[in-house]
């Protein structure tokens, strides 16, 4: 059930960068210099460092690509990892035990605590991507891939599909039991 409710962000933050574009794509329109290349960046660096075991030097600089980085390289490497990181995972039975990843410079996370954090990370950043590509080309919704646009002041732009209800109603009979 966690990795259903990991699964929806991350496809939902890919579908935001895919179609963006250029040099929209790159191009910081709000005062912390946040882009969506960059945000799909940093989420791939924070997939492989939480369930991969690779270390990230700088973070800051992980919110940077490269100039000859078209989008569908940032999404196709995001998509490699979250494929890495399930591998991981579809070998972990027990949320207790530690992800089992190579970095030995200390304890590894349980695999509970693994995908809670990325739960909250990838959604997070999925917001911001929200936002970030409303600003590009008022494309709204969670799979502007698909061309959806919402009509100025629609009240269906933030209407939740059916699919999202679905995750709440499960999320809401699960409250109260441990993750």
């Amino acid at each position: 059930m966690l990795r259903g409710f990991l699964d929806y962000p991350r496809n939902s933050v890919a579908a935001k960068v895919e179609g963006a574009p250029e040099p929209h794509v790159r191009t910081a329109s709000v005062p912390s210099d946040t882009n969506l290349l960059g945000l799909l960046a940093h989420l791939t660096s924070v997939e492989r460092a939480t369930f991969l075991g690779e270390r990230v030097g700088d973070w800051q600089a992980a919110f940077h690509t490269a100039p000859a980085d078209s989008a569908a390289d940032v999404v196709a490497r995001y998509r490699e990892a979250v494929a890495r990181a399930n591998g991981v995972l579809d070998a972990c039975a027990d949320l207790g035990a530690p992800v089992p990843r190579p970095r030995s410079d200390g304890p590894a996370p349980s695999v509970r605590w693994a995908l809670t954090h990325m739960i909250e990370e990838t959604g997070r950043h999925a917001g911001h991507a929200d936002i970030l590509r409303e600003l590009i080309d008022r494309t709204t919704g969670r799979r502007p891939a698909t061309g959806r646009r919402a009509a100025e002041g629609s009240p269906s732009a933030g209407r939740r599909t059916g699919t999202v209800r679905a995750a709440f109603r499960t999320l809401a009979a699960c409250a109260c039991a441990p993750l």
